[in-house]
């Protein structure tokens, strides 16, 4: 899998990186995932309750075929990346949510490409990574046509998309 390089880019990515996520990332993740917008985008726009987030966080953590990745800049948290891996562990889908106040900044495609990195040296013998977005959200289409993914189609409001080792 190659992805293709970032056209635009925050202008100083280099301090940026990416680590697994920690049981410390927990109300931060909960935030950004119980965000208006970012429930509005997701597959269910219903929101969450704290009860139900931290036990699905805290089984997350321990479940070994999801990785939970937080994206970061100068010590500041800009996101998760999520990869949920099917039962062969040949393919992965992942999603991305950004914290509200940074959005727009043209960090969500060096976080998808940071991620991917880390999570095929984790798994090399996944060789598809799909996505699913909201046809609404078209901020997140162009972060992972930017990531190097590719349409494959559109059903019931969603696109669908995919990254192929080579």
């Amino acid at each position: 899998m190659h992805p293709q390089a970032v056209n635009s880019a925050p202008s100083d990515t280099t301090s940026m990186n990416i680590r697994e996520a920690t049981a410390d990332d927990c109300e931060d993740v909960f935030c950004w995932r119980n965000d208006p917008f970012t429930r509005a985008m997701s597959r269910s726009s219903d929101p969450l309750d704290w009860s139900v987030h931290t036990s699905w966080y805290a089984a997350s953590l321990s479940n070994p075929q999801r990785q939970l990745y937080i994206c970061e800049r100068a010590g500041t948290k800009l996101g998760l990346v999520r990869f949920d891996l099917n039962d062969e562990l040949d393919c992965a889908e992942i999603s991305v949510e950004l914290a509200p106040e940074q959005r727009g900044q043209g960090y969500a495609p060096r976080c998808l490409l940071m991620a991917i990195e880390l999570f095929l040296g984790a798994f090399p013998d996944c060789v598809e990574i799909e996505a699913v977005v909201k046809t609404t959200n078209p901020a997140s289409l162009k972060s992972f046509e930017r990531a190097g993914f590719q349409r494959r189609g559109e059903q019931d409001g969603f696109w669908y998309f995919s990254l192929r080792r080579h």
